[in-house]
């Protein structure tokens, strides 16, 4: 037997309300800051970072704030520059922070594309990391392609579908219960100029650098050159540099300053980088930057891009780890190897900015802009800072060495790539 018509389209009635009440809830809440119709204060003013959404919500908010300065670069980024920095209120504001999780350097190209088809971009920060340009690593990456369609989701047309998902709403309870409850403590929070805060407590967990370190070598030693760590597969074309020259380009075309951040780590990731093997693709990295900077500024001076190298050896770098391995927090500068805390980032702006800050003054040995007239005595002297950390640390380097020797065995001898 047939339903009456009147029946379903009581039926219809109430699941349409269903859905347009659940759409209501997650334009208002606005748990991934897609839509920006209201904003109110411990209610969704801050937004979970969340994977399927990172780019799209980053597009939103291109849209919305239309930055004349941008910051692009990995979760470092992301973590510890900020967008109200005074540094911006010198002609270049708003700012708004585009950073994304891995940062690999397509991806950025990608993401700074966008940024200058969507907003009066004048400015971009580019923070830049080593692994960000491992060719061979996709799954380390967002994976971003001229036609990936979340480089176009962002108008409400692509939009709508997603009021209604599951995650939508579960993400929208998750945002009212955070602002309900002061107990979850540990989740990170993105602010609607882009950058990620947090509580402390999301990085409390007791941490285990050789767990760390053996992931890395995993990554960076996979067994064949076709795998494992590598800037240029000669087999299949793919070109990570090749990536950065196209930002650069791209910028001249639009008139967008760039300014190169390479990235600090903690000098423990610098040896164990050293003792993979992974030293002279690190030198050839920085040499060839140095040329496409130095190529840009021979042919237009006055808005040729700029490269700051703050992976040196340093004060900052090379902080004692033994007691964050304990689980415990004097660190001054870095949460774990990889990601610097927010005082690191302001001296980062501050150096590139050439703008001292009273509360955090840039130490001498940390930060230098990199040219064609320096690199070389540079890298020379990242050689013995290496050499000066290792007869240092003579014990953490032994157990580097041994975590080295377990991970080409587990890869049968890893092949890196020339």
């Amino acid at each position: 037997m047939m339903p009456d018509r009147a029946y379903v389209l009581r039926l219809a009635a109430l699941v349409g309300a269903a859905l347009a009440v659940v759409a209501t809830v997650n334009i208002a809440v606005d748990p991934f800051d897609v839509w920006r119709v209201v904003h109110v204060a411990r209610l969704n003013d801050v937004k979970t970072p969340h994977a399927s959404w990172e780019v799209i919500s980053k597009i939103a908010g291109l849209r919305a704030v239309k930055p004349r300065a941008i910051i692009l670069g990995s979760s470092r980024a992301r973590l510890a520059m900020d967008p109200q920095s005074p540094i911006w209120r010198a002609g270049h504001g708003p700012a708004y922070n585009a950073g994304v999780p891995g940062g690999a350097i397509g991806d950025i190209r990608q993401l700074f594309g966008l940024a200058v088809r969507l907003a009066p971009v004048k400015v971009a920060l580019v923070e830049l990391h080593f692994h960000g340009f491992d060719v061979n690593a996709a799954h380390l990456e967002m994976n971003l392609k001229p036609d990936d369609p979340r480089l176009r989701a962002a108008g409400a047309v692509d939009l709508l579908p997603r009021l209604i998902l599951a995650d939508s709403l579960r993400e929208s309870w998750e945002t009212l219960r955070r602002y309900s409850s002061a107990a979850d403590r540990s989740e990170f929070f993105q602010r609607l100029d882009g950058k990620i805060e947090f509580h402390a407590e999301a990085f409390d967990a007791p941490l285990t650098l050789a767990g760390h370190e053996r992931y890395l070598l995993e990554v960076w030693l996979r067994g064949d050159a076709d795998r494992s760590f590598c800037l240029r597969n000669r087999r299949t074309g793919a070109n990570s540099l090749a990536e950065l020259d196209a930002l650069l380009t791209q910028a001249r075309e639009h008139g967008v300053q760039v300014k190169l951040i390479l990235a600090p780590v903690h000098a423990r990731q610098l040896a164990l980088m050293w003792a993979a093997g992974l030293r002279p693709q690190f030198e050839h990295w920085k040499r060839e930057m140095v040329r496409m900077v130095a190529d840009r500024q021979s042919s237009d001076p006055a808005s040729a891009p700029e490269l700051w190298d703050f992976t040196r050896y340093s004060e900052i770098t090379t902080e004692g780890f033994s007691r964050v391995a304990a689980g415990q927090r004097p660190n001054a500068y870095f949460w774990e190897p990889i990601h610097y805390k927010d005082n690191v980032g302001t001296m980062i702006l501050d150096a590139v900015s050439r703008n001292p800050h009273p509360t955090y003054p840039l130490p001498p040995d940390f930060g230098l802009l990199l040219t064609l007239d320096n690199v070389e005595a540079q890298l020379a002297s990242e050689r013995a800072g290496h050499e000066a950390y290792r007869q240092s640390h003579l014990d953490e380097m032994a157990q580097l060495d041994r975590l080295v020797a377990d991970a080409n065995a587990k890869a049968g001898g890893a092949r890196l790539c020339k």
